[in-house]
């Protein structure tokens, strides 16, 4: 949420919390977008969906101008609250990431280290494990 925004107080957020609030999402052609619309039909929660945005940066850009509210993944979470106000959202949503390699190649050393140092990172970023 933008700084200052009356749920910036809260210590966490749920689909009734955003209803009526100017909502930034994905396209509806994202996955993301799909698990998050979802969310708020199973809530019978109703947003009011103003902006669509392709990368999770430039939602929080959006929301750091105070465009609306979104939700976004742990990873951009975890670095735009030099921005805007990051809270933790319930339901918990499933999201993926991946490290997509060639499967007729094997990894040289390098990348096996740098695919290992992205699987930790991301643990150390937002506590998931996979």
């Amino acid at each position: 949420v933008p700084r200052g925004h009356r749920l910036a107080r809260k210590s966490s957020l749920g689909p009734a919390d955003l209803r009526g609030e100017r909502f930034i999402s994905f396209p509806q052609s994202f996955d993301a977008r799909s698990v998050i619309d979802r969310v708020f039909v199973d809530a019978g929660v109703t947003r009011d969906l103003v902006i669509e945005a392709q990368l999770s940066q430039a939602i929080v850009a959006l929301v750091a101008n105070g465009a609306g509210v979104a939700l976004i993944d742990p990873v951009t979470a975890a670095y735009a609250s030099a921005r805007v106000v990051v809270k933790m959202f319930t339901p918990a949503m499933a999201d993926h990431f991946y490290i997509v390699t060639n499967p007729s190649q094997p990894l040289s050393v390098v990348a096996e280290k740098f695919c290992q140092d992205m699987r930790d990172a991301f643990v150390s970023l937002t506590g998931q494990h996979r």
